[in-house]
């Protein structure tokens, strides 16, 4: 048996915080909104031209900067970099390493950088949301329709493709057809030119001899 089960401080636990579930999921319900109130007027804002003139917005250009941006690690294959204990963690400000212009904050390595890129923080400093907006049936059939008709205008191409290469193929055989031919008449008309000549030369051999002379030149 417990020493504290009959004493009251053993029986009472009122010393403990206690949480009001209803009123933070009010709470949360209201940051929800007011993020995706948020985002909507960066979207209008955006595409009128606009700048969002509030502070506490993120910027509207990081996202195409950042976020969507993709990584060449190829500029850092073979190179040496001296980093100091604990300079993974992002450090204030612009230096040597992968710098998110959203956040301000630089970072020593790769591995570092992508938790950087995939944190609630700078998700929400570029304008992106983990909400997920559930579709509604109108929008899935018409999603159908619009890849089976891609799918359709794909296999179109591909027949016109395949039409495209026959027929430049027996263009091109054509082509080689009548270039051996005439290949096969130039040939010929200089076989019977050098006919006439050997006939002419034997000719005018016989004559020479004839005459007593060594030839025509």
């Amino acid at each position: 048996m417990s020493a504290y089960q009959n004493t009251a401080r053993g029986g009472d636990t009122d010393f403990r915080r206690k949480w009001d579930r209803e009123e933070y999921a009010q709470l949360a319900s209201e940051r929800e909104a007011r993020e995706k109130a948020e985002a909507k007027a960066r979207y209008e804002a955006k595409m009128s031209g606009k700048k969002v003139k509030s502070d506490d917005t993120p910027n509207p250009d990081a996202k195409a900067i950042t976020a969507r941006k993709a990584q060449d690690w190829s500029e850092v294959v073979n190179k040496t970099y001296l980093v100091p204990f604990g300079a993974s963690v992002g450090r204030r400000g612009k230096g040597a390493g992968f710098y998110c212009e959203a956040c301000d904050e630089t970072y020593k390595d790769n591995n570092s950088w992508i938790d950087h890129i995939n944190s609630r923080q700078h998700l929400k400093k570029t304008g992106q949301t983990f909400d997920q907006e559930k579709s509604t049936l109108d929008e899935c059939v018409a999603r159908l329709e619009m890849l089976k008709e891609r799918k359709r205008q794909q296999e179109k191409q591909v027949v016109y493709d395949i039409n495209d290469s026959v027929a430049a193929r027996t263009a091109k055989d054509e082509a080689e057809r009548a270039a051996k031919k005439a290949k096969r008449k130039e040939n010929k008309e200089k076989g019977k030119e050098a006919h006439i000549k050997n006939e002419n030369g034997g000719n005018d051999a016989e004559i020479a001899s004839m005459m007593g002379f060594g030839g025509f030149v």
